[in-house]
């Protein structure tokens, strides 16, 4: 893969097109059964954030990407489309209802991320993250409420000392289920 990434890179940069390309790379989950995420607790299929939060890469120097930072703003694959469609000049229909946001302020390190909540769904299993609070529901007594800022291993579950939160977080989820059951499917199957 780097091999083949480093050729696609050449080709750009003897075209004079490098600074002007956007290069992206991510996972779209951490690392299976057997990878160790750590610190992070969890894998792939997991709403553990050793399962969902994974580096990305992005280069785009004429773009205003800076070089050799990081950021760890809240962002997600939903900010793809609006991202990309937004440094392209591309105009989306204004009635054109879309999850994610436009990437690129937070990823030059000029504005927060306007991410404040993402639920994730996998079958019998959740994950839902309001700010810096999440709650996970794995099924089998494996749940727990955490605080990401403080605790980004996952492993001080404060369901008993938070009942407020833990509330909050279970509304907003509430809340997304049913928009999530009134919206037209928009792929070849409704798994979330």
């Amino acid at each position: 893969m780097d091999a083949s990434i480093a050729k696609i890179i050449d080709v750009l940069e003897s075209k004079n097109m490098l600074n002007n390309t956007i290069v992206i790379f991510f996972s779209d989950n951490g690392g299976s059964g057997g990878a160790d995420n750590a610190p992070l607790k969890g894998h792939k299929g997991q709403t553990w954030e050793g399962g969902i939060r994974v580096p990305c890469v992005v280069r785009w120097p004429d773009g205003g990407v800076p070089a050799g930072s990081v950021n760890d703003a809240f962002l997600t694959s939903l900010e793809l489309l609006p991202s990309i469609a937004a440094a392209t000049g591309t105009i989306l229909p204004p009635d054109l209802i879309l999850d994610g946001y436009n990437w690129w302020p937070a990823i030059r390190g000029v504005e927060l991320s306007p991410r404040t909540q993402m639920v994730w769904k996998r079958k019998d299993t959740f994950g839902i993250r309001v700010g810096k609070w999440k709650y996970v529901d794995m099924g089998d007594r494996q749940t727990g409420l955490f605080d990401l800022e403080a605790d980004v291993s996952e492993t001080n579950d404060l369901s008993k000392q938070k009942p407020d939160v833990l509330k909050m977080l279970m509304t907003h989820y509430e809340t997304w289920l049913q928009q999530m059951n009134a919206a037209e499917p928009r792929g070849p199957f409704r798994d979330y």
